[in-house]
């Protein structure tokens, strides 16, 4: 009885959370860059970005490459990322499998000012075959770095499009990690002091610093204001993911 009160509380929580959420940012990559949805829809662009016509709907980023073709990513993140509290999801198609040694960034957000104190890091490190954040709490800094949550071993094959997530929410001190709408990772307690500081870039498959890409197509990236899913047990599944390309009013 106990669990399925915690359920039904959860469940409400979460519905409102969506209710009520605002999208910051969201881009369809169909055929650029810009943004549908962004307070500055410029992109600072190095190198050559291409976008592929085989997108989960319409095109993609094409993130799939590395070494040979350099290139980066980023949005300015004032008005697109709350520090806090808020969602990152995307549809991610990799060319790797997860059993591959390949250091696979999918989406950094990078501090201004005080290096490693705030922002977030969702990636594939090269000897794991999961997903981790590395979270860059304002307690830490270059001497003691990040702390890390990670997930259970990915199981998708390569060329497949998944669907992924990461919430966080500084108030409840939770990270959370979701492939596919099943809680793939969670870290909360005293590890999630999420910097208030708000952070000055988002890359999209690459980071900062790094010749190292998603070595993925990534369609459908958005970031909302709010935490919109909530799980409690790693392997279980949350949600469904979209059945449909998002618009700005949903």
């Amino acid at each position: 009885m106990k669990s399925q009160w915690i359920t039904f509380c959860l469940f409400n929580l979460v519905l409102c959370s969506q209710l009520n959420a605002k999208t910051l940012f969201l881009a369809h990559f169909d055929e650029g860059v810009k943004p549908e949805v962004a307070a500055n829809p410029d992109a600072s662009v190095k190198g050559e970005i291409k976008i592929s016509p085989e997108g989960k709907w319409g095109g993609a980023l094409d993130a799939s490459y590395s070494g040979e073709w350099p290139w980066s990513l980023y949005y300015e993140a004032l008005d697109h990322y709350q520090p806090l509290k808020g969602t990152v999801e995307m549809w991610v198609k990799p060319k790797w499998a997860p059993g591959e040694e390949r250091y696979a960034p999918l989406v950094n957000i990078h501090g201004p000012s005080t290096f490693q104190k705030s922002g977030l890091l969702l990636f594939k490190y090269t000897t794991q075959a999961s997903l981790t954040v590395a979270i860059y709490n304002e307690n830490n800094g270059p001497a003691k770095g990040p702390d890390y949550v990670g997930g259970p071993p990915l199981t998708w094959e390569p060329n497949t499009w998944h669907h992924v997530a990461m919430t966080w929410d500084g108030e409840a001190k939770v990270v959370q990690v979701f492939v596919d709408g099943v809680l793939s990772a969670r870290l909360a307690g005293e590890k999630v002091a999420l910097g208030k500081e708000v952070t000055d870039r988002i890359y999209v498959g690459c980071m900062l610093g790094g010749k190292e890409t998603a070595g993925a197509l990534i369609d459908e990236f958005r970031i909302s204001d709010t935490v919109l899913w909530e799980g409690t047990e790693v392997g279980k599944q949350v949600f469904n993911p979209p059945s449909q390309p998002y618009t700005k009013e949903k």
